[in-house]
């Protein structure tokens, strides 16, 4: 008998719908925007992670400072003493194990503050990318393979002194007798009715107790040496610096603030509000180093000035321990590096003085 065709229906495999273009890129589009959002906040948790550590570094080295002075009948270290200066005042530093400091990498405030620091150099050099920096600092003496180090610990550590009008500048200029920056400048002090008296000297402190405020007078600040331009921070690797300049410093403006603003538009009441009715706005005409609507430093003069590491404002520790973010705004204020800006005339951010 002949075989029946079946006559069940021939079953075929379900239609499989794939993605469309369309969908493939909400999906990556979707992705990208979350992963945005989570290194965003990586970031913003990393800053906050480094600043705290930025402001118990600043803390650590406010305690060093006050046990230097305890130690030294209320004396402030000096900002910078000049290997003349060294030989002088017959000062002898030692490294951690023994052995002598060369005078030259004894200009600046580290290697004297790090005994203080019961040897922490985490406080000075904690910020460099090298990790590896600590180890390789001299312990007892100096060979080829530690004196680059230990000279950068020296002049480039993560803060600046308020070397300037804290502790002051020493030089022997031509093997003279040393003497400090600023002594015999000459200012104008506001007398009681207001009428300037011209007054020589009273600039530098040299005691904690002359601190006039101590809770707003800088002490040691983020800082880096800067060649005359304009910057918005973008990096937080740059090399530190052991001293700091005021805004202005004697006769000479170091740097100041800049509305970075396209084309020199008006900035209207924001830099009346930001910086002060008296503050000039500096607009160039042509493209600077610093692009977009924030507020930049514009440097006239090649120094160590401030330097916001992180975020939109400078790590700052004042004299009495008080240490916190301060806006490049703020310490345009004179009386924030200067205990003699209290008691001039005028406005406080225009304070100045001789250079002799």
């Amino acid at each position: 008998m002949p075989r029946l065709a079946s006559t069940q229906p021939i079953r075929r495999a379900p239609h499989v719908r794939g993605f469309t273009i369309v969908e493939i890129l909400a999906v990556i589009g979707t992705i990208t925007v979350l992963l945005g959002l989570l290194l965003a906040g990586l970031q913003a948790a990393r800053r906050s992670s480094v600043r705290t550590v930025e402001l118990n570094h600043l803390r650590q080295l406010h305690l060093a400072w006050t046990s230097y002075s305890a130690s030294n009948a209320d004396y402030v270290m000096p900002g910078h003493l000049d290997e003349e200066t060294q030989q002088q005042w017959r000062l002898r530093y030692r490294f951690e194990g023994g052995g002598q400091i060369p005078a030259q990498m004894a200009s600046f405030y580290p290697w004297r503050l790090l005994p203080y620091l019961d040897w922490g150099y985490d406080a000075m050099v904690g910020y460099l990318p090298n990790t590896d920096i600590v180890e390789e600092l001299p312990r007892t003496g100096l060979d080829p393979s530690n004196a680059i180090v230990g000279q950068q610990l020296n002049s480039q550590p993560w803060f600046g002194y308020n070397a300037y009008y804290i502790g002051g500048w020493w030089e022997a200029a031509g093997g003279g007798t040393s003497s400090m920056r600023y002594a015999n400048a000459t200012w104008l002090q506001a007398g009681p009715d207001g009428t300037p008296i011209p007054t020589k000297g009273n600039l530098v402190m040299r005691t904690v107790g002359r601190a006039t405020d101590a809770t707003s007078l800088v002490l040691f600040a983020g800082s880096t040496v800067r060649a005359p331009g304009i910057f918005k921070e973008s990096v937080d690797t740059l090399p530190g610096a052991a001293w700091c300049s005021p805004h202005r410093r004697g006769e000479q403006l170091i740097w100041d603030v800049y509305l970075n603003t396209a084309g020199g538009m008006d900035t209207g009441g924001l830099g009346a509000s930001l910086l002060g009715a008296s503050t000039s706005i500096f607009a160039p005409p042509a493209a600077t180093l610093a692009q977009g609507a924030d507020v930049a430093l514009q440097v006239l003069v090649e120094d160590a000035v401030p330097y916001r590491r992180l975020g939109s404002t400078v790590s700052v520790v004042h004299v009495d321990g008080n240490a916190t973010g301060a806006g490049v705004g703020e310490l345009l204020d004179q009386r924030r590096w200067i205990n003699a800006a209290h008691d001039g005339v005028g406005i406080p951010r225009d304070f100045g003085h001789t250079d002799n």
